[in-house]
């Protein structure tokens, strides 16, 4: 899998649990400076039982409207294929950040993106590392939660419960998952009205007696597993870029070469908009945001598709092209194409047929 959207060590080296950006484990600031414009060191607060991280302020990036590079410094002098991967912000504190890395593990910030630490020091530290962390999700009731996949790596699915430092897999080798899909999964999935319920797509074929492509759910928070069979006479097998997408209990999304949904939890599945022309956008890292009316938004290869269900999709036109992310602020919706770094194109919820080019680093 290439690529996903995006985002020195003192004392050991990434893997081995070092604190990069000059910053100590226990007792060191992340920045000698402390938070751009706090006019010093930042103060020092204990974040989960992991390394001491610098409490900033948010206001001391740039003004809104401008892009400022907030990549981590170690990730920029330790260059991968892919780098810096899936940005993840706590929705109770939205100073909190994480970045997940290519082979560089977790890094978190408290103060916007100003000052980063590598957080996975604990528990599978060099597991966690060892892999392309292009998937990931935080859990928004319990937010010091997330789930993370390491595409190419030690594989499996990892969750945390320490805000990134302790990482442990969810996916025993001795269970039916595993032995039915191996543990190389693609995609992780939460249902947004029950944090516990999580689904997962896998880099590879399932094996008989299931269908070639199933999903694992659990209704636990990954405690215990289930497989769900999608239907063979639909996609024969897996993809590069699949992708599945839950927008509640039963209502889900499956993106593979087309776009597919199922209101039943995956009793039966029936393809979005059957001209084909929709085709969601690779590497996976597509996502459906919703605005206050409840209509949906994907970004797509073909641009932004809407839906008032989640069910029964329309293209916009003049939308953009090849669009994977989808967000919106509160006023506007976003999406970022392909291209890297990307290119931003954004309408507000007031008119969705309007899309603007944004100017963003790297485009005239």
């Amino acid at each position: 899998m290439s690529g996903g959207a995006g985002i020195t060590s003192s004392g050991g080296s990434s893997a081995e649990g070092g604190a990069p950006d000059g910053a100590s484990a226990g007792n060191a600031s992340a920045s000698k400076g402390g938070a751009p414009g706090s006019g010093g060191e930042a103060p020092l607060v204990s974040d989960g039982g992991g390394p001491t991280l610098p409490l900033g302020k948010c206001d001391g990036l740039a003004e809104v409207g401008k892009w400022e590079e907030v990549t981590p410094k170690y990730v920029k002098e330790h260059p991968t294929f892919t780098g810096s991967l899936v940005p993840i912000v706590n929705p109770a504190n939205p100073s909190i950040v994480y970045t997940m890395t290519d082979s560089n593990g977790v890094f978190k910030s408290l103060d916007c993106g100003a000052n980063w630490v590598k957080i996975n020091t604990g528990r599978s530290a060099k597991d966690v590392d060892s892999g392309r962390i292009w998937g990931a999700i935080i859990d928004p009731i319990e937010p010091d939660t997330l789930y993370a996949l390491t595409g190419y790596g030690h594989g499996g699915l990892w969750k945390t419960t320490n805000g990134g430092v302790d990482w442990d897999q969810v996916l025993p080798e001795d269970g039916a998952v595993f032995k039915t899909a191996g543990a190389f999964v693609e995609r992780v999935a939460m249902d947004p009205t029950n944090h516990k319920h999580l689904l997962i797509n896998f880099h590879l074929n399932c094996a008989e007696p299931n269908t070639p492509v199933c999903f694992g759910e659990s209704k636990d928070a990954g405690a215990t597993w289930v497989l769900r069979d999608f239907p063979k006479e639909l996609v024969g097998g897996w993809g590069e870029g699949s992708g599945i997408i839950m927008l509640s209990p039963t209502l889900w999304l499956y993106e593979e070469g087309g776009l597919y949904y199922t209101a039943d939890a995956g009793v039966t599945w029936a393809k979005v908009i059957s001209d084909g022309g929709v085709n969601p956008c690779f590497p996976g890292d597509s996502r459906v945001t919703q605005t206050p009316d409840g209509t949906y938004y994907f970004g797509t290869q073909q641009g932004v598709i809407k839906s008032p269900d989640g069910i029964h999709w329309s293209r916009i036109p003049n939308s953009g092209s090849q669009l994977c992310p989808m967000i919106g602020d509160g006023t506007r919706l976003f999406a970022g194409t392909l291209n890297n770094p990307q290119l931003v194109y954004a309408a507000p919820y007031s008119d969705t047929s309007t899309w603007t080019k944004l100017d963003t680093p790297g485009f005239p």
